[in-house]
């Protein structure tokens, strides 16, 4: 019987490590945990993490007891109890106090234990002599500490072990063996979590989907626990490397806008790990678990589907969870069944219970809220982010843009959205279109407008005129030209940019109406008498052009000739774009088209010669240039058919690329 119960020992976790000492500590904990196909040591946010990694404690959102209890084979039993407090006091007045205990710390106990009972003790002659039990049990008490940056949430764990080996009942003195009785050892384990948010490596990753993200390493047996051997030597437990990371997929991020399920899907999310294991330098597999979490909000009821795999010895695993609130605790129910090639299914069932008062994403908010340092209220903010998704996040974001810098503040607005995003968005657009990349400007234009839409669409429309200007520009941007005008049409207190911004958008949809907005933008040229003013002049006479108005547009160009500036300053509207930043070689080569499209084809070649004089560098007049010889060799000959037609070409081919509404304009 004694040689058989050694037997069960050895293959109690199946080939590959069952013959080494503490075999009974790789049997696992939580039956979370090992529903999930023992993929655990990125996440660790439950009672078992005083086993899985330490670290992990500080993930919990209240304190936690559990118990976990399972039959095996061969009369032999296994359980396990943790219990672990996060940030046991919300402050300290002395420094020992606040380092051991402070907001920044969790404790954690646990006792996980292997016994196999009844076995009988006979002499070589068949002498009964009673009964005895095998029993190896592990004390684990952990401690953990985080820090928290813009980089990312850092936390550090230690789990001290005390670990003993009894055989209880056995006769040594009518049945001498040696090394039996009560051994003692003592090790250590450490852990390590990282939940990036700015870290540089991530920067590439839009905050929505990189927040979901735990980086997860443990070592078990850093100092290693031993027991003693018959020849007075000592068989040490292996250390164990362990490091892997999980990843919370929030359904409702990955769902596309048009497919219109994002409202039901709520906070449901599923919720992937991946782990990698080594023993004493030995690769000892791959795990994966995914755990659904499905909120039943009618009860206040979460349901937690799980499944795993590795390439270790037990194959799959199932299990399921369900969390209920229960007075002012939550009870939690978990069972999991894993398969084993070569011994019967293992089921196990865990009761656990959180109490205590819930330190969740609104508890981090109100600790920022009563911060008496900067430092501190920042460390807090970044704490509800690592929650997401929250209802705090609005105004954790607004807290921590203040001292971010403007790419941080990208990233935390487009992760809540709002008006803030909107105007980001918006700026950006501008900058690619100050690098003259039309492309970008305009997808960044159009996720701007997205944003700015559901606060216009409200039935009490929050845009202010300033905003409903921008939620105008940004449709100009995109070339979504009869949006912005309806827009733009709603700006009560008009301004020279609202009239401008309004006149470009019926401009680019050919609506007359765009002369009347741009005579009502030069007509404020108080209010503005550098770009915004020179650039509504030669929209102004853009818009007669197209409806014939020769002459009055001439009037408008020679304004802008004699009174505009001859150069843009470096924040014009870009609509159209001036790559050059200069606007009077357009004005004089509109002028002499159009001075030939009434007519006068003299004076039109004399500007267009005058272009070429005044601006032999720039674009406009060097094709002037290029133009002027034929048109003077048509005129001479009295092909005026030839001239109007080529001034009509020539037109057409202005308005291309003066036309904001044209994507495929070659700017």
């Amino acid at each position: 019987m004694f040689v058989l119960m050694l037997t069960c020992l050895a293959h109690l976790r199946a080939g590959d490590d069952g013959g080494q000492a503490g075999a009974f500590l790789r049997y696992g904990a939580g039956v979370r945990a090992l529903g999930m196909g023992r993929t655990f040591v990125g996440i660790s946010d439950d009672a078992s993490a005083v086993y899985w990694n330490p670290a992990g404690m500080l993930g919990a959102e209240r304190t936690e007891i559990a118990s976990m209890y399972s039959n095996l084979y061969y009369d032999s039993r296994y359980a396990f109890m943790g219990l672990i407090i996060p940030r046991p006091l919300a402050h300290g007045e002395k420094f020992w106090q606040r380092w051991l205990f402070g907001p920044g710390t969790a404790w954690g106990f646990g006792w996980a234990g292997l016994n196999m009972a009844g076995f009988e003790q006979r002499t070589s002659v068949n002498e009964y002599l009673g009964q005895f039990d095998i029993g190896e049990n592990a004390w684990m008490i952990s401690f953990a500490r985080e820090h928290v940056s813009a980089a990312g949430i850092f936390r550090a764990g230690l789990t001290a072990d005390f670990v003993n080996q009894q055989w209880a009942g056995l006769n040594t003195s009518a049945m001498p063996l040696e090394g039996t009785g009560t051994d003692w050892s003592g090790g250590l384990d450490a852990g390590l979590t990282f939940q990036p948010i700015d870290a540089p490596v991530f920067r590439v990753i839009a905050l929505k989907y990189l927040l979901p993200l735990r980086l997860g390493l443990s070592m078990r047996n850093i100092v290693q626990p031993g027991w003693e051997t018959s020849d007075n030597g000592r068989q040490s437990f292996p250390r164990v490397l362990r490091y892997g990371f999980s990843y919370r997929c929030i359904l409702r991020d990955w769902m596309p806008d048009d497919w219109n399920v994002k409202p039901f899907l709520g906070e449901s999310a599923i919720l992937l790990a991946l782990d990698r294991e080594h023993i004493s330098d030995t690769d000892a597999g791959t795990f994966f678990g995914m755990e659904g979490q499905v909120p039943l909000r009618r009860i206040n009821v979460w349901l937690f589907p799980r499944f795993g795999v590795n390439t270790r010895s037990e194959g799959h695993s199932l299990g399921f969870g369900l969390s209920v609130p229960f007075t002012t605790a939550i009870l939690k129910l978990d069972y999991s069944s894993t398969a084993h090639p070569y011994l019967s299914n293992d089921s196990r069932l865990s009761i656990s219970v959180q109490f205590y008062k819930q330190q969740g994403a609104q508890y981090f908010r109100d600790r920022a809220k009563q911060a008496s340092l900067s430092r501190e209220m920042m460390d807090y903010n970044h704490l509800v982010l690592s929650k997401y998704p929250n209802d705090a996040m609005d105004d954790a974001v607004a807290d921590i843009a203040t001292t971010a810098d403007r790419n941080y503040e990208k990233r935390l607005y487009a992760l809540v959205g709002g008006m803030r995003h909107a105007e980001l968005l918006l700026e950006d657009a501008n900058i690619l279109l100050r690098q003259n990349d039309v492309g970008g400007a305009q997808k960044k234009a159009l996720e701007s407008a997205k944003a700015y839409a559901p606060f216009y669409l409200q039935s009490e429309n929050y845009l202010t005129d300033s905003q409903m200007e921008d939620y105008g520009e940004a449709l100009i941007i995109s070339g979504e030209m009869q949006d912005a005008t309806l827009v733009l049409g709603e700006v009560e207190n008009r301004t020279i940019r609202s009239d401008y911004l309004l006149g470009t958008g019926y401009k680019g949809i050919h609506d007359p109406r765009a002369i009347d907005a741009f005579d009502r933008a030069v007509r404020k040229v108080k209010q503005d008498k550098n770009s915004m003013m020179t650039l509504s002049y030669l929209g102004l006479a853009e818009s007669l052009v197209r409806d014939n108005q020769f002459e009055p547009a001439q009037t408008a160009l020679s304004s802008l000739l004699n009174f505009g500036d001859k150069i843009l300053d470096e924040n014009y509207p870009r609509h159209p774009i001036f790559g050059d930043r200069y606007i009077q070689d357009d004005a004089m080569y509109l002028m002499g088209l159009t001075q030939m499209a009434s007519k006068n084809y003299d004076q039109g070649l004399a500007t267009l010669y005058k272009t070429f004089r005044y601006f032999p560098g720039l674009k406009f007049g060097q094709r002037a240039n290029l133009l002027v010889d034929e048109m003077q060799e048509a005129v001479g000959r009295n092909d005026y058919d030839h001239v109007d037609k080529l001034v009509q070409d020539l037109l057409l081919s202005y308005y291309a690329e003066h036309d904001p509404s044209n994507k495929q304009a070659d700017h």
